[in-house]
């Protein structure tokens, strides 16, 4: 994450068991966790849009706002975190009804196993960071359009009129 390297990752824990919540909390102890006791709750801290998590786990049956309500929410209002969810329910029947809505790997039952649960956060988190980067070279690219130090040369043939050059990323 750019000029962010020592932040601790911001991960949102909805569900409506405090019980749940300080499981993840412990579970998950590397990332900032913020808790929300419901979908309804969840929404109300995204709305003003100051709450930018790297990463939201969520519940998907609670009283006063599903995680299917969130997830709705979430694509109308706030797309780029949709991609960053991961739900858990103990009822297997929701998850297989649900599973169409999202991607795969983002479905886990209760009681969750932790190594499971870790790969899927990571999944979440690799995933914004590389659409991060993919957006940064997209800005970068634009950019240097029509610089003339891009053109082909006799040092550098390979180089072709209005095409940006390579980028190589590594990997940190």
């Amino acid at each position: 994450m750019t000029n962010e390297v020592n932040r601790k990752l911001d991960t949102l824990v909805v569900d409506d068991e405090a019980l749940i919540r300080s499981s993840l909390r412990r579970t998950l102890g590397k990332y900032n966790i913020i808790e929300a006791k419901s979908g309804n709750d969840a929404i109300g801290q995204l709305q003003d849009g100051t709450l930018d998590p790297d990463a939201i786990i969520s519940d998907l049956l609670m009283p006063n706002g599903t995680g299917k309500d969130l997830f709705e929410w979430l694509q109308a209002n706030r797309p780029e975190l949709a991609k960053k969810i991961i739900f858990m329910t103990g009822n297997p029947g929701l998850l297989q009804t649900f599973s169409d809505s999202i991607q795969q790997g983002r479905l886990i039952d209760k009681p969750f196993d932790v190594p499971v649960l870790r790969a899927a956060v990571e999944k979440v988190l690799s995933s914004a960071e590389e659409e991060e980067v993919q957006e940064e070279d997209g800005a970068a690219d634009a950019t240097q359009e029509g610089d003339p130090s891009r053109t082909p040369t006799q040092e550098n043939p390979a180089v072709t009129p209005g095409q940006p050059l390579p980028r190589i990323r590594h990997k940190k």
